[in-house]
């Protein structure tokens, strides 16, 4: 059937939620495996080469970029949240913004 104003803005709200959630959790789940699995496995990695550096190649200036770009998610997260309460303003950001950054990270990683 054909929905009421009021209940096309209320669908609209709970699909803006759904995704502002959805794609927090997405951020914050990246955010956690890259911190908590990568990056010391990243520090392990460069470890084996204290010794000989020359053959690290470029391990610590990719490390020291992922770790970069991670901390530009971070921000990205909280700055979305910093918005307010404008939901659709929220989404758009975290679409037109956020999940770009994420997509760097994915490919770095």
């Amino acid at each position: 059937g054909v929905y009421s104003p009021q209940e096309t803005e209320g669908r609209s709200e709970v699909m803006f939620e759904s995704y502002i959630t959805t794609l927090t959790v997405e951020c914050q789940t990246l955010i956690q495996m890259v911190k908590v699995g990568i990056m010391p496995a990243c520090v392990r990695d460069l470890a084996k080469y204290r010794d000989f550096p020359s053959l690290a190649g470029n391990r610590q200036s990719l490390y020291t970029y992922i770790a970069g770009e991670i901390a530009k998610l971070e921000k990205l997260v909280a700055d979305a949240h910093a918005a307010g309460s404008d939901m659709h303003a929220e989404a758009t950001y975290l679409c037109d913004t956020v999940k770009p950054q994420m997509l760097v990270v994915r490919n770095l990683v």
